[in-house]
């Protein structure tokens, strides 16, 4: 549901060229599994788990470390490989914010912030998701916003 809003953004601003789009949906994807990651215990309450069966068996994963909220050693490991493979996604959509003119560019610009910023602190080994995953402060949106302006003054 991520991609199809961030190509809607795109058209009404007139920005929806096939590299915007391209770039949009690498950014709409990583945004959509880093809210899976700090939402995970939440998901689980309400029956729905979201990993890939292989990936589970391939890292040994158990569903009952999810209820005892016990970050084992084996989803630490995932972590790794986890945010390693959506930093690779994010990276294909950073700079769609310079691309795109006026505001909507800052927003743009100000999200692939907050993604980067999402992912650093949830690579920190003190990191577990079960208990605390990452947030955005209302500070680090003060300091994202004025980076953006930094990135693409108006």
């Amino acid at each position: 549901a991520a991609n199809p809003a961030g190509e809607l953004i795109l058209s009404l601003a007139k920005e929806d060229n096939k590299e915007n789009i391209r770039r949009s949906n690498a950014i709409c994807t990583s945004l959509a599994l880093i809210n899976f990651a700090q939402g995970i215990v939440e998901d689980f309450k309400k029956g729905r788990i979201y990993f890939p069966k292989d990936e589970m068996k391939k890292f040994n994963l158990r569903i009952k470390d999810i209820e005892e909220k016990n970050f084992s050693i084996h989803w630490v490991n995932y972590k790794k490989f986890w945010i390693q493979r959506n930093y690779q996604i994010l990276k294909k959509g950073l700079g769609l914010g310079k691309r795109v003119k006026g505001k909507l560019g800052i927003e743009i610009s100000m999200i692939e912030l907050a993604a980067l910023l999402l992912l650093k602190r949830m690579k920190k080994n003190d990191c577990n998701l079960f208990t605390r995953p990452p947030k955005i402060s209302m500070l680090d949106w003060i300091f994202i916003f004025f980076k953006a302006l930094v990135l693409k003054p108006l």
